[in-house]
Protein backbone atom coordinates (compact mmCIF):
# COMPACT_ATOMS: atom_id res chain seq x y z
CA UNK A 1 0.00 0.00 0.00
CA UNK A 2 0.99 3.34 -1.08
CA UNK A 3 1.23 5.99 2.20
CA UNK A 4 -1.09 8.84 1.73
CA UNK A 5 0.84 11.83 2.24
CA UNK A 6 -1.13 14.90 3.86
CA UNK A 7 -0.20 18.01 2.23
CA UNK A 8 1.76 20.81 4.56
CA UNK A 9 0.49 23.97 5.58
CA UNK A 10 2.31 27.18 4.20
CA UNK A 11 4.89 28.61 6.37
CA UNK A 12 3.04 31.68 8.19
CA UNK A 13 4.87 34.76 6.15
CA UNK A 14 7.91 36.68 8.14
CA UNK A 15 7.37 39.94 8.29
CA UNK A 16 9.13 42.18 6.25
CA UNK A 17 10.04 44.96 9.25
CA UNK A 18 11.48 44.54 12.56
CA UNK A 19 9.05 46.95 13.99
CA UNK A 20 5.95 44.59 12.53
CA UNK A 21 7.45 41.98 13.87
CA UNK A 22 7.33 43.23 17.36
CA UNK A 23 4.17 44.44 16.76
CA UNK A 24 2.99 40.73 16.29
CA UNK A 25 5.35 39.32 19.06
CA UNK A 26 2.85 41.50 21.51
CA UNK A 27 -0.16 40.79 19.70
CA UNK A 28 0.88 36.90 20.25
CA UNK A 29 1.28 37.69 24.03
CA UNK A 30 -1.59 39.67 24.76
CA UNK A 31 -3.52 36.58 23.12
CA UNK A 32 -1.64 33.69 24.79
CA UNK A 33 -0.78 35.16 27.94
CA UNK A 34 -1.68 38.38 29.28
CA UNK A 35 -4.10 41.35 27.64
CA UNK A 36 -2.49 43.85 29.29
CA UNK A 37 1.08 43.52 26.96
CA UNK A 38 2.68 46.54 25.99
CA UNK A 39 5.66 47.10 23.61
CA UNK A 40 7.17 50.76 24.85
CA UNK A 41 10.33 52.85 23.50
CA UNK A 42 12.17 55.43 25.39
CA UNK A 43 14.35 58.59 24.54
CA UNK A 44 15.82 60.73 26.00
CA UNK A 45 19.56 62.64 26.30
CA UNK A 46 22.62 60.71 27.74
CA UNK A 47 26.44 62.39 27.29
CA UNK A 48 25.32 64.50 24.97
CA UNK A 49 23.92 62.07 22.41
CA UNK A 50 20.39 60.61 22.33
CA UNK A 51 19.95 57.47 24.13
CA UNK A 52 17.28 54.24 23.56
CA UNK A 53 15.54 52.08 25.45
CA UNK A 54 12.67 49.12 25.24
CA UNK A 55 10.58 47.44 27.33
CA UNK A 56 8.46 44.45 26.92
CA UNK A 57 5.64 44.21 29.87
CA UNK A 58 2.87 41.55 30.55
CA UNK A 59 1.46 40.67 33.25
CA UNK A 60 3.96 40.86 36.44
CA UNK A 61 6.58 40.37 33.48
CA UNK A 62 9.14 43.08 32.57
CA UNK A 63 12.31 43.20 30.43
CA UNK A 64 13.99 46.04 29.32
CA UNK A 65 17.39 47.00 27.79
CA UNK A 66 18.65 51.03 28.23
CA UNK A 67 21.47 53.32 26.96
CA UNK A 68 21.31 51.84 23.55
CA UNK A 69 22.47 54.08 20.93
CA UNK A 70 19.15 53.73 18.17
CA UNK A 71 15.82 52.38 17.79
CA UNK A 72 17.43 49.35 15.99
CA UNK A 73 19.67 48.63 18.30
CA UNK A 74 17.15 48.90 21.49
CA UNK A 75 14.63 46.55 19.53
CA UNK A 76 17.14 43.66 18.87
CA UNK A 77 18.80 43.91 22.14
CA UNK A 78 15.50 43.74 24.04
CA UNK A 79 14.18 40.58 21.98
CA UNK A 80 17.54 39.07 22.73
CA UNK A 81 16.93 39.42 26.35
CA UNK A 82 13.22 38.50 25.85
CA UNK A 83 14.22 35.16 24.36
CA UNK A 84 17.04 34.41 26.56
CA UNK A 85 14.97 34.50 30.21
CA UNK A 86 11.51 33.73 28.93
CA UNK A 87 12.04 30.92 26.50
CA UNK A 88 8.59 29.66 26.07
CA UNK A 89 6.78 33.13 25.76
CA UNK A 90 6.19 32.17 21.85
CA UNK A 91 3.88 29.01 22.23
CA UNK A 92 3.22 28.31 18.48
CA UNK A 93 5.07 28.04 15.49
CA UNK A 94 3.88 30.79 14.03
CA UNK A 95 4.30 33.49 16.51
CA UNK A 96 8.11 31.70 16.37
CA UNK A 97 8.57 32.10 12.93
CA UNK A 98 7.55 36.06 13.32
CA UNK A 99 9.26 36.78 16.46
CA UNK A 100 11.57 40.51 15.65
CA UNK A 101 15.14 38.58 15.12
CA UNK A 102 17.75 38.70 12.27
CA UNK A 103 16.55 42.05 10.51
CA UNK A 104 19.17 44.30 9.93
CA UNK A 105 19.54 47.66 10.99
CA UNK A 106 17.55 48.77 8.09
CA UNK A 107 15.07 47.08 8.71
CA UNK A 108 13.01 48.01 11.30
CA UNK A 109 11.21 51.32 10.04
CA UNK A 110 9.72 52.11 6.70
CA UNK A 111 11.29 55.20 5.38
CA UNK A 112 8.63 57.81 6.19
CA UNK A 113 8.36 56.45 9.72
CA UNK A 114 11.99 57.05 10.37
CA UNK A 115 11.77 60.03 8.66
CA UNK A 116 8.91 61.61 11.23
CA UNK A 117 10.85 59.45 14.15
CA UNK A 118 13.94 61.00 13.77
CA UNK A 119 12.06 64.58 13.04
CA UNK A 120 10.32 64.43 16.58
CA UNK A 121 13.37 62.88 18.57
CA UNK A 122 15.71 65.59 16.30
CA UNK A 123 13.43 68.79 16.99
CA UNK A 124 13.08 67.59 20.48
CA UNK A 125 16.58 67.09 21.70
CA UNK A 126 17.62 70.06 19.85
CA UNK A 127 15.22 72.63 21.50
CA UNK A 128 14.90 71.27 24.98
CA UNK A 129 18.81 69.96 25.17
CA UNK A 130 19.24 67.99 28.27
CA UNK A 131 15.41 67.88 30.29
CA UNK A 132 13.46 65.56 27.81
CA UNK A 133 12.08 62.19 27.46
CA UNK A 134 9.83 61.02 24.64
CA UNK A 135 8.04 57.33 25.32
CA UNK A 136 5.91 55.71 22.70
CA UNK A 137 4.04 52.98 24.10
CA UNK A 138 2.39 49.68 21.76
CA UNK A 139 -0.52 47.94 22.74
CA UNK A 140 -2.77 45.69 20.16
CA UNK A 141 -6.34 47.12 21.51
CA UNK A 142 -9.30 47.08 19.40
CA UNK A 143 -9.52 50.48 19.03
CA UNK A 144 -6.62 51.22 16.20
CA UNK A 145 -6.50 54.88 16.58
CA UNK A 146 -5.70 54.17 20.46
CA UNK A 147 -2.79 51.31 19.89
CA UNK A 148 -0.01 53.51 19.26
CA UNK A 149 0.35 56.68 22.55
CA UNK A 150 3.43 58.88 22.50
CA UNK A 151 4.37 60.92 25.38
CA UNK A 152 6.99 64.18 25.40
CA UNK A 153 7.84 65.08 28.98
CA UNK A 154 10.71 68.47 29.13
CA UNK A 155 11.64 70.54 31.85
CA UNK A 156 11.32 67.83 34.60
CA UNK A 157 7.66 68.08 33.82
CA UNK A 158 7.21 71.67 33.39
CA UNK A 159 6.22 70.59 29.80
CA UNK A 160 4.19 67.34 28.79
CA UNK A 161 2.06 66.68 25.81
CA UNK A 162 0.75 63.52 24.17
CA UNK A 163 -0.04 62.17 20.54
CA UNK A 164 -2.19 58.68 19.17
CA UNK A 165 -2.45 56.94 16.61
CA UNK A 166 -3.22 53.92 14.92
CA UNK A 167 0.87 53.51 13.65
CA UNK A 168 3.96 54.58 14.80
CA UNK A 169 4.40 57.08 12.35
CA UNK A 170 0.86 59.10 12.97
CA UNK A 171 1.35 58.77 16.97
CA UNK A 172 4.84 60.45 16.48
CA UNK A 173 3.18 63.27 13.85
CA UNK A 174 0.54 63.61 16.37
CA UNK A 175 3.07 64.37 18.93
CA UNK A 176 5.64 66.54 17.33
CA UNK A 177 2.18 68.80 15.72
CA UNK A 178 1.17 68.73 19.92
CA UNK A 179 4.65 70.16 20.59
CA UNK A 180 5.13 72.61 18.18
CA UNK A 181 3.52 75.66 20.36
CA UNK A 182 5.99 74.40 22.85
CA UNK A 183 9.25 74.03 21.03
CA UNK A 184 8.62 77.70 19.27
CA UNK A 185 8.19 79.03 22.85
CA UNK A 186 10.96 77.41 24.07
CA UNK A 187 13.38 78.61 20.96
CA UNK A 188 11.90 82.22 21.04
CA UNK A 189 12.70 82.19 24.79
CA UNK A 190 16.52 81.42 23.63
CA UNK A 191 16.80 83.65 20.79
CA UNK A 192 16.99 81.31 18.08
CA UNK A 193 15.05 81.01 15.07
CA UNK A 194 13.68 77.12 13.76
CA UNK A 195 11.01 78.32 11.42
CA UNK A 196 13.16 75.88 8.85
CA UNK A 197 13.30 73.26 10.91
CA UNK A 198 9.42 73.28 12.31
CA UNK A 199 8.57 73.47 8.36
CA UNK A 200 6.21 70.36 8.18
CA UNK A 201 7.35 67.92 5.71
Amino acid sequence: MTERTEPKAPLPPRPRLGWEAWEATVGHIHKAHSADAALSLHMYPLEEVVAWSALLSWGQNQVQVADRVGLAVALSDLWTEVDRTHQRLLATYEAVRRRPAGYSDDEWLDQDTLAMMSRLVGVTATVFSSSWRIILTYRPVERAEERVKGRLIAYDGQIGRGGRGATLREACRALYHNAIGDYVRAMRASGADIRLMLKDE
